[in-house]
């Protein structure tokens, strides 16, 4: 079975993207989603949680990635919108197949600030930033 690590920026639509591809008994681990599930009571966009919901969340994104990977009887969705060097190493060593979903910096911004906090245009900013994609 196939392992795919989506990532992108905030609003570029890779939910979206595992919803249109993902199979009835695939495996979807979402960030966003865990943050929810961990803190059910607490906002629910994950910027803007608590630096303890969120290391709970990237460990418990791990966990499920490490356990899947290894034993998948399914297609695997990870979505990891800004995998740092360590975490694309990790997933290549995997075999995942990697997939960035960019709409482009414009698009993205817009979209974070009709649907999202304005603390996620200053990620998505961040996100084309670390790429060398805007000055």
């Amino acid at each position: 079975m196939t392992v795919y690590v989506v990532t992108g920026p905030p609003a570029a639509g890779k939910s979206t993207w595992v919803r249109e591809h993902a199979q009835p008994g695939d495996i979807t681990i979402d960030y966003d989603t865990l943050v929810q599930a961990l803190s059910p009571d607490q906002p629910s966009d994950p910027v803007e949680q608590s630096p303890y919901v969120v290391m709970a969340a990237q460990a418990a994104r791990d966990a499920a990635f490490n356990e899947s990977a290894d034993a998948a009887m399914a297609d695997v969705y990870l979505m990891h919108a800004m995998p740092d060097r360590h975490a694309l190493n990790r997933y290549r060593k995997h075999g995942c197949q990697i997939i960035t979903i960019d709409p482009g910096y414009d698009e993205c911004m817009r979209r974070a600030q009709d649907q999202r906090t304005p603390r996620q245009a200053a990620i998505v900013d961040d996100w084309y930033r670390r790429r060398g994609l805007v000055m």
